[in-house]
């Protein structure tokens, strides 16, 4: 709220209305002071002279009689009475509206404003309080027309002494019998119809709309002077402009049969209600009428709301001409109240006129006053993006008892039984398991499938093809391919995280690279020495789900999450570099090229090497290919004798027409008759552009810019999008850019394996035995490299709603790897990235939000569908081969950069690295930097930071990366020694707190009274489950 100042400012006083206050007190019931007293600091303005049974009646969650009833959102439109020049019946014409926030028609009349979050005057809150006090209050009210409401309220208003019989009548007649006009038929009356310039609204330096129209006379012989209505509201339409139900003269008046808005209908949620404003001022009314009306049952009123919503509030405020400004402000309060949750609760609930006096206190008591110096009223504030739910009154008393609830961690703590981490991942998500395929019935689910299909399979043959150069072909795209199509189907089936995506990591690349240089050095044959390191690493990892090993994850904190992730998120991004520059390997870049810089030798040289063409022919077809020449036989034979040739061609016969004396091509250039030193350049055109396609379309949809619905779909598929336009671009330009390779056979890459591994070869019995140590570092790295991506994948900001599996997903993994090690393909895990960007692009937001409220995150769609179908995709990929073969590297490295890129949003790890080099006054307001001193902050920054750099040196260097899976692993050492740093409550705000070392007896649940329920037992452990089957049995017995 915000109080204005100023020299032309009118200050809201019961004098602009009536004269003098003392003259309307008279006439009236003399006003409580309660809106003057003193706020008590438990969260109330309670009023010295009221009595405690008010006070405990206003205590509406203690008072069953005033929690009666259930409240809807409500939709508020103020509407004021506007008189037409040279017209007899005046108008309601709508002038602001509230779903959430506040939206107002422009001084043009013919625009709504952008919402905004309503500054309201405190004085004008306390003259509603007033308002209410003295006015008309009908709570519970029973009426089935509007007829009904404007009779009863005549008689109230003489009943009680508000107002003279002939006032009332003039009331009742410009509320029966005015119509309501809304502002979309107003704009759609103002692009058929012309304007008068005789009276036309305007702003004026102070922020109140002043009109330059004389005045006019009107009906009952009264004169009235038209007021803008207040300072924030504009008016609603140039007087002059006609309406369905005042034609201005000379004009016809169009038919407007569409009498709500469809469009702005969507806006609204479905079992909203309406609440009707009507202010207004005229001169045949001298004292003010003021008056609020629920009904005790919502009715449907046609033309009376903008949208066609049943009508539950009533508010009716009139008074003289010289009050307008102040009866408009009145108004917009009233309807920031209303669209307001807290009181809106209290209206549907009071019973008393009282109540609704100290549902206005205690929205004052949550209010924020800014000062009139320093504040400018005009400004229209932005709606919020976050919204606290801590009140301030709830910040001066007792803070609220939250409830505390089992968290993730809780959920797969050791059961002290054989597999029974296990049996409860399975218990937990079979319910859901019909559910993970009706879920995907949705377009998003589309999307998703077509950037986890197109990211997977690039991945895979990339990484496949990276392998068999690393590991000499022993495996390479095609087992990838088939690993990935085993794994994924039977990880999309049996997982119990499926939104989590398989693939052949980084670290396991490394890992692989290590082993086979390892046994090449002691003379072992690769593939089956691999073959025992997978079974010992399948042993060790179910010897981990057997005894519930699983639960160790809860020691992964955000401290390692962010480590590894931002990890992995820079391995993509780098590798997509260095893909991208060993094109200029094959297409090299030729610096300053020109063909009189080179000597003979070297142009020789540089086109037989390159692009090399001639036409080889017999005496015969080289004789008749002279005749044919004439005259030019002996310019060309002496063109053609020439060792210099800048075409890079020597022929006797030209190439264009050597088919035509039936002579052979021969050379490297023949297909490519030119040289062609765009093909890098261009390739990093394309790679560049598919990310900023995909980018872009992806912040698409935080801009303005289009429907919201447009912008979703484009987000949705903004990575098929961005593929499908660049792959178009490289087909129509037609460089010979390097092309995704698809095998088109299903065969091992080295013809001399089969597709089922020897267990020995040559290897000498023993090696079975050697390959446990190998097995338990593979074990570290995969137990990691799945805990920590599925940590992230189950974290609390996606709002799953069916459980982890850390167990269930763990035992298929180890499964996989044996059936890996047997058939000799890559062994899959949780791939980081790939499933963040999975999980993200299978958001929930809410379809339609109030004006200005962005959309809000409802959760991620759990389901089955699309990995399962990318993964069978990937399996039949070779089918596809000839169209996914036009599909070029650089596109897929492109896409290799966005996932890399967008895995590192959000990252908090990633923020306070760019707070490094902003000057305190600049940082942004991060929840952390209030609680812990930047200084620290930088520490924690920096000790994060220089354990990332040590795991990047390790992986980076061959003769140490072995022991990679054991830096990861420190990683959650090094956590529990931060400990002896920073204080708790600084590792709280910027970390996760480790769990105990040794848990309570009394396990963490909620706060209650009550027993736990079947689900809470089954994951205590007997000691803990004893005790409290104990301490239920006593209890009874008391």
């Amino acid at each position: 709220m915000s109080e204005s100042d100023g020299p032309k400012q009118q200050r809201f006083t019961l004098d602009s209305l009536n004269g003098s206050s003392k003259d309307l007190n008279e006439s009236r019931k003399d006003l409580k002071p309660s809106h003057l007293s003193v706020p008590s600091f438990n969260g109330s303005m309670g009023s010295p002279d009221s009595n405690a049974e008010e006070d405990s009646v206003f205590n509406y969650n203690q008072e069953n009689e005033f929690t009666e009833g259930v409240s809807c959102p409500l939709f508020c439109e103020l509407q004021k009475l506007y008189f037409e020049e040279n017209s007899v019946t005046p108008e309601w014409r709508e002038m602001a509206r509230w779903v959430k926030y506040e939206e107002i028609v422009e001084s043009n009349g013919i625009r709504w404003s952008k919402p905004h979050v309503a500054s309201l005057s405190y004085r004008a809150l306390q003259e509603l309080k007033t308002y209410l006090d003295n006015g008309v209050v009908k709570l519970g009210f029973n009426a089935g027309t509007i007829d009904d409401i404007w009779e009863a309220l005549k008689e109230d208003l003489v009943g009680e002494d508000i107002c003279t019989w002939e006032e009332a009548e003039v009331a009742n007649d410009f509320l029966d019998h005015s119509p309501h006009v809304h502002q979309h038929q107003v704009i759609k009356s103002s692009k058929t119809l012309s304007r008068s310039p005789t009276s036309v609204s305007f702003e004026g330096e102070n922020g109140v709309l002043e009109e330059a129209t004389p005045q006019t006379p009107r009906r009952l012989g009264k004169t009235r002077k038209e007021h803008a209505s207040f300072p924030h509201l504009s008016h609603g339409a140039s007087p002059s402009t006609p309406t369905p139900s005042s034609p201005a003269l000379g004009h016809k008046t169009p038919t407007v049969t569409k009498t709500t808005s469809k469009r702005f209908a969507r806006k609204i949620p479905k079992n909203a209600e309406g609440a009707t404003l009507l202010v207004g001022s005229d001169d045949s009314i001298q004292r003010p009428i003021a008056a609020f009306i629920r009904l005790e049952n919502s009715i449907h009123l046609p033309g009376f709301c903008e949208v066609n919503v049943p009508i539950r509030f009533i508010f009716v405020l009139l008074g003289p001409s010289s009050g307008a400004p102040v009866i408009g402000e009145i108004g917009r309060c009233m309807g920031a109240l209303l669209a307001s949750k807290e009181f809106g609760d209290i209206a549907y609930c009071s019973k008393l006129k009282s109540h609704l006096i100290k549902g206005v206190d205690k929205f004052l008591d949550d209010a924020t006053v800014l000062p009139p110096s320093g504040w400018d009223h005009t400004i229209r504030i932005d709606p919020p993006a976050q919204i606290s739910n801590v009140t301030w009154s709830a910040s001066l008393g007792e803070a609220p008892v939250e409830e505390k609830y089992e968290d993730d961690h809780d959920m797969i703590r050791r059961t002290g039984r054989l597999f029974g981490g296990l049996v409860q991942d399975i218990k937990r998500k079979a319910p859901f398991y019909l559910s993970d395929f009706k879920d995907a019935i949705h377009i998003q689910t589309v999307a998703a499938l077509v950037f986890a299909y197109f990211a997977s399979l690039s991945t895979t043959v990339t990484f496949g093809g990276v392998m068999g150069s690393a590991i000499n072909d022993n495996m390479a795209s095609i087992e990838s391919l088939v690993s990935a199509a085993i794994c994924g189907v039977m990880y999309a089936l049996l997982a119990g995280q499926p939104l989590t995506i398989l693939g052949a990591t980084g670290p396991i690349l490394v890992f692989e690279t290590i082993l086979y240089y390892f046994s090449v050095d002691n003379g072992w044959e690769f593939m089956s020495f691999r073959f025992w390191v997978g079974m010992w690493t399948a042993l060790i990892l179910m010897i981990v789900v057997m005894f519930d090993l699983s639960a160790l994850v809860s020691y992964i904190t955000r401290f390692t999450e962010e480590s590894f992730a931002v990890l992995i998120g820079l391995i993509f991004i780098v590798e997509a570099f260095k893909n991208v520059a060993k094109i200029a390997e094959k297409q090299p870049v030729h610096a300053h090229w020109h063909v009189k810089h080179m000597t003979e030798d070297q142009v020789d040289k540089f086109f037989e090497f390159e692009y090399s063409c001639k036409c080889e022919s017999s005496n015969a077809a080289a004789d008749i290919y002279m005749k044919s020449l004439g005259d030019n036989a002996t310019t060309i034979a002496n063109m053609t004798s020439s060792n210099y040739n800048t075409t890079g061609v020597s022929y006797d016969i030209p190439v264009a027409e050597c088919e035509k004396y039936n002579a052979t091509l021969i050379g490297k250039g023949c297909h490519v008759p030119h040289y062609v030193p765009d093909v890098f350049f261009f390739s990093v055109i394309l790679f560049v552009s598919v990310f900023a396609i995909a980018w872009g379309l992806k912040m698409l949809r935080t801009t303005r810019f289009f429907p919201t619905m447009v912008r979703q779909v484009l987000n949705d598929f903004a990575v098929p999008i961005s593929i499908a336009i660049v792959t178009g671009i490289d087909i129509a330009v037609d460089l010979d850019t390097p092309k995704l390779l698809i095998p088109s056979e299903f065969r091992p890459t080295k013809l001399d394996r089969g597709w089922i591994i020897p267990p020995f070869g040559s290897n000498p019995w023993w090696t079975c035995l050697a390959a446990a140590l190998p097995a338990l570092l593979l074990a570290i790295l995969i137990y990691m490299d799945q805990m920590i991506t599925a940590v992230i994948v189950n974290n609390k900001k996606y709002k799953l709603k069916k459980g982890p599996g850390y167990h269930l997903d763990l035992f298929l993994i180890s499964i996989q790897v044996a059936i890996c090690s047997t058939i000799g393909t890559p062994f899959f895990v949780a791939a980081t990235v790939r499933s963040i960007n999975h999980i993200q692009s299978l958001g929930k937001e809410s379809a339609e939000a109030a004006p200005g409220e962005k959309p809000k995150f409802l959760g991620t769609r759990e389901q089955r569908v699309t990995h399962l179908v990318a993964f069978i995709l990937i399996g039949v990929s070779t089918l596809m081969a000839p169209v996914l073969q036009k599909i070029p590297m650089p596109v897929l490295y492109g896409v290799f950069l966005y996932m890399g890129v967008g895995s590192l949003k959000g990252v908090q790890l990633m923020d306070r690295l760019l707070l490094l080099l902003m000057p305190p006054k600049y940082q942004p307001d991060y929840p952390y930097l209030r609680q812990v001193p930047t200084r620290r902050v930088h520490l924690f920054t920096f000790i994060q930071l220089l354990f990332l750099v040590i795991m990047w040196v390790v992986k980076s260097i061959k003769k140490i990366s072995i022991v990679f899976p054991l830096m990861v692993l420190a990683l959650c050492f090094v956590r529990k020694l931060l400990d002896f740093v920073f204080t708790q409550n600084e590792l709280r705000a910027l970390d996760d707190i480790l769990p105990e070392i040794r848990r309570k007896d009394t396990p963490k649940r909620l706060l209650s009274e009550e027993p736990p329920d079947e689900k809470e037992m089954m994951l205590l452990d007997k000691k803990s489950k004893k005790k409290l089957e104990d301490e239920n049995e006593n209890s009874k017995i008391a």
